[in-house]
Order: structure tokens, then sequence, then C-alpha cells
């Protein structure tokens, strides 16, 4: 676990841990101090006329105190002095320590939300959604959890050595007894809880994950839903994954409560055992008294750290499982197939007359069969070229391979004589793609069609350039906060028509070379398809395009079609 935790930090946190660890160590000390100077204060009260030594005599020799009142008072103050600075140095540990924590929980949740941006095409394709959400907001706030409970445990284990140390200076007799009793216990605890905490985490994660999927799917299909009255389906699957969850949690905090109780029973058995065994043998109740006063002391500030080290280490197996997924992800590095190289691609694409496509072949990973077989064509720039296919035959795939989300198995894609794949950046702002389901944020127009851009660098020139082409200008122009208008989720304010023409303009924005459109009025009644295809029609013979269709008809005005079947390409005109 410590490995991979050293993985997930950069080189820059695991400075900034050590410098935390020195702080901690620090406040350590300070909290030594406290209960130490307990012991000389309380023999200075009970033995106010007697012979000084250890750190008192030291004390009246060097500061020239004569009278034990003075050396007294002094000791109130010097006492008094150590907790105020103590504690003023605990707040600013604990400062520094909230700080450290939700600083890097910021910068991982973005590394991991990067990290998942960058993957490729394939891997969004079998990843559920619902987990990837879990591991940027759960799964990293579980991690440092874990991590601000590993900070609270070294500093508590760092007090408890230290004035474990001190008591068996005080009396060893008491001190053994009770550690050897507390280490007993502790160990066989651990070992029967151990396997069943971490399976706990792991049923958390599972359980987790379930319930937000649970939700994304009723909320992703609620109109669905309240047609044909099925909203108790959905409330029912989550709440059967959340009574898992909170069975799991439950359990983890029940064992995380039950040190407390051992605990606190063995040190009171402890030490009461060992106080009755020496009144027995004979020791005297005045000499107990200082003892017993830096024992209290020692137990007020001891006791709940040792109940709390217990917890941490439950709560640290608990949460274990979320650093073998972050782990896993961050660990996931290179570029497998279909992923694009990260970073700037300043190299350009040189210009060029065709796209050729040389021996392609392509199946999906986890499966036997071919989608594209060694498919060979030649499509002139400024075409308008069209492929049909039935369901399934490979269309789609076809296209994703020409965009470059998805790398050929074998071949090659070339614009002109340039292999895409070697200029990943250069070739996307060539591109203008137009799905058949438009994705829509709740956001205003201006967002929708610049989409992915800041605000500050959105040209509202080019947004109405590319609204007047896809025909929807006059439309936004009526509306009475123009681009600033929200469209709702998923564009719910929108007709479908409408919905389609926003995509087109958020494809037509980057001005691009090739427009693609993925079926993209398959989904339209016909009179709203002829509208949009209208708006297309603008573009022919000024760009090139590569148009997906089920229908042949919808493809009339093509220069070229191709029919996609049994993972070839054939030309049909």
């Amino acid at each position: 676990m410590i490995h991979k935790i050293r993985v997930i930090f950069t080189r820059k946190q695991k400075i900034k841990f050590i410098i935390l660890f020195g702080i901690l160590f620090t406040g350590s000390l300070l909290e030594f101090m406290g209960v130490s100077l307990i012991l000389p204060f309380v023999q200075l009260v009970m033995d106010s006329e007697g012979e000084y030594s250890g750190i008192t005599g030291w004390l009246g020799e060097t500061l020239h105190m004569d009278t034990s009142r003075e050396l007294l008072f002094f000791m109130g103050l010097l006492l008094a002095a150590v907790y105020v600075v103590k504690n003023v140095y605990l707040l600013f540990m604990k400062y520094v320590q909230l700080r450290f924590i939700f600083n890097n929980r910021l910068e991982l949740s973005g590394r991991l939300m990067q990290s998942y941006m960058k993957k490729p095409y394939t891997f969004h394709l079998e990843k559920n959604s619902s987990e990837i959400l879990r591991s940027v907001t759960s799964d990293v706030n579980s991690l440092y959890d874990l991590i601000m409970d590993g900070i609270d445990l070294t500093s508590n284990l760092l007090i408890i050595s230290m004035l474990a140390v001190f008591l068996i200076y005080t009396d060893p007799v008491i001190t053994v007894i009770v550690v050897l009793l507390l280490g007993i216990c502790s160990v066989i605890y651990f070992l029967l809880m151990r396997r069943r905490t971490v399976s706990y985490g792991r049923q958390n994660q599972i359980y987790n994950s379930r319930m937000i999927q649970a939700v994304n799917q009723a909320l992703g299909g609620i109109k669905e839903i309240k047609i044909l009255a099925r909203e108790d389906y959905f409330v029912k699957a989550y709440e059967e994954n959340g009574r898992f969850y909170a069975s799991s949690l439950k359990r983890s905090q029940l064992f995380q409560y039950m040190p407390k109780c051992l605990i606190e029973t063995v040190c009171v058995c402890g030490v009461l055992g060992a106080l009755l065994l020496k009144l027995y043998t004979g020791a005297e109740i005045r000499e107990l008294v200082p003892q017993l006063s830096v024992f209290a002391v020692a137990a007020f500030r001891l006791l709940p750290s040792v109940n709390q080290t217990n917890q941490l280490i439950s709560r640290i197996l608990f949460l274990r499982p979320s650093i073998d997924r972050i782990y896993e992800d961050l660990q996931e590095a290179g570029y497998k197939k279909g992923e694009k190289p990260s970073g700037e691609d300043f190299a350009r694409l040189p210009q060029a007359k065709t796209i050729r496509l040389e021996h392609v072949s392509f199946r999906y990973p986890g499966t036997d069969r071919d989608i594209l077989k060694d498919v060979s064509a030649e499509l002139p720039l400024k075409a308008s070229i069209g492929f049909v296919g039935s369901s399934g035959s490979g269309k789609t795939t076809f296209i994703d391979i020409l965009l470059g989300l998805l790398c050929p198995d074998s071949g090659r894609v070339c614009y002109g004589e340039e292999n895409i794949r070697d200029y990943p950046k250069s070739w996307g702002r060539k591109l203008g793609y137009i799905p058949q389901n438009i994705y829509l944020a709740d956001d205003t127009i201006r967002r929708n069609i610049a989409f992915g851009i800041p605000d500050s660098r959105i040209e509202d020139e080019k947004v109405w350039k590319a609204l007047e082409n896809a025909q929807l200008s006059d439309f936004v122009k009526d509306l009475e906060t123009g681009l600033d208008t929200r469209i709702g989720e998923s564009g719910v304010r929108l007709s479908g028509g409408q919905r389609q023409r926003i995509g087109i303009a958020r494809a037509l924005y980057q001005e691009p070379e090739i427009l693609v459109l993925d079926e993209a009025t398959s989904a339209l009644d016909t009179a709203t398809e002829q509208a949009v295809m209208e708006a297309v029609e603008h573009f022919r013979g000024k760009c090139t395009l590569l148009m997906i269709a089920h229908r042949t008809s919808t493809l009339k005005g093509c220069d070229q079609i191709y029919r996609i079947e049994d993972g070839k390409l054939v030309l049909q005109k």
C-alpha cells in the first residue's frame, strides 16, 4: 500500500509530506513536554519543604531560586506557557495538515480527470460512467481521508511512543503491564477483523457505483420512465444497493468503535491491578500520588490517542480499495490502441487532395470478429461521399477510424501521404462532426456552439456565422437573451430540428475542411430532415462531406456512395 501511495503522490507532494512530518514531530515533542512537566510540579506541591532533584533541582540551581515558593511559582508559569504554546502550535499544525489534504485532493482529482479524458476512446466504450464518476469523486475523497488518517496515525504513534517512554521512566511496572495487555488485545483484534474490514471497503465501492448508476439511468430515461410508470423499479434498485452500502458502512463503523471499549477496559483494569499490587506489597499511598497524577494526565492525552489509533487503522483498512482503484487508473500509462498522444501537437498536416484507406482492419478488444476487413479506398477531398449499410454493419466504426478515435489493428488512414495518427491535433482541427444524438449541455447557446472553449476565447462573430450556416440565426435573434439563452439539460427547451442545428453549428464553428454526418438526420421526421439537409447542402463543394445513412435516398446528392457490408467497402456510385 505504501508503494502505491508513493506512485500516486508527485515529487512535490512527497517533499511537502516530509515537511509536514517534521511539523508533526515538533507537535509531539510539545505534547510530551506538557505531560512530563506534570510530575515535577506535583512533586513540588506535595513536598514543598523537601530536597529537590532532577529537573526541579537543576532549575533551582540554574535560576538561583532558594525557596520552594519561588520554584513552585516558576514551574506553574512554565507549565502554563508550555500548554499555551503547545495548543497554539497544534492549531497551526492542524491548519497545515488540512491545507495539505484539501489542496492535494483537488490536484489528484484533476489528475484523475485528465487521465480519464486522455484515455483511448475504446476505454470509454468499455467503462461504465458511474465507475468513473465514483473514482473522480468518492474514491479521491476516500484516499485523502485515508491520508489524513495516516497523518493522524503518525502523530498519535509519536505521542504514544514518547509518553510510553516517559511513563516507563515514571513507573515501569504499571506501564509494562498496561502496554502488554493493550498490545496483546490489539493484535488479536486486528488479526480477526483485518480481512473483514478490507472486504467491507470493497463492498462499499461496488454498491456506491451501483447507486450512482441507478440515479444516472433513472434521470437519463426519465421521459420513458414517466410514460411507462416504472419509477418504482429505479427507486427500488437505488434503495436495494443503498441498503447494502449502508450495511457495509455500519459494520465498518462498528468495528472502528469496538477498540475504544476494549482499550478503556484494559487500561483501567491494568492500572488498578498494578496499584493494588503495589499497595499489597507495602507501598505508601503518599509515594503513589505524584505517579497517579502523571498517569491521570497521561491517560487524559493517551487514551484518546490510543483509541483513535485503533479506529484509524480500521478506517485505513476499510478505505484501502480506493487506493488500489486510483493506483490502477493512474498506472495505465503509455498509449494503448486508439489513444491519441497527449500534449500539444505543433506539426501541421500538409495540403492534400485525397483521404486514403490502406488495407484497414479492425476488431474491438475482447472480440473475435473483424468489423472491418482489409478495407482500401481513396476518398477525394471537396467531394460528397455517402456510406450506407444495415445496423451492425460497421458504419459508425468506420467513421470512428476516420475521425482518429479508433486505431486500426492493421493498415492506416492517410491524409494525402501522411498517416493521421502522426498528426492527431492537426487532423482534429480539420474535422466537424455531427452525430445522431447531439450532446447538449445545460448552458447557453454560445457555450454549446463553442463547446469546450473558455469564454475569453469565444468569438461571437464565428458563433453567429455558424448559426447562419446552420439556418438557426433568425431563431436565436428572436430570443430575449440571444446567445445567452440557456437551453436546458440535453436541450429540452429546443425542438428536435433545433437541437440538430445546434450540433451543425458546433461542427461549423471551427470552419472544418471535412464535415462528418453520422446518421445525423435518422431520428428526425421527413420535413425536419429535409430542412436540415438543406442547411448541409450549402457546404457541398466547399468542404468534404462524409455522410452515413441507413437509406440510400438520404445520400442521393452524393458524388460517391459506398455500401458497408461483411466488413468490406463496396463502391455503388
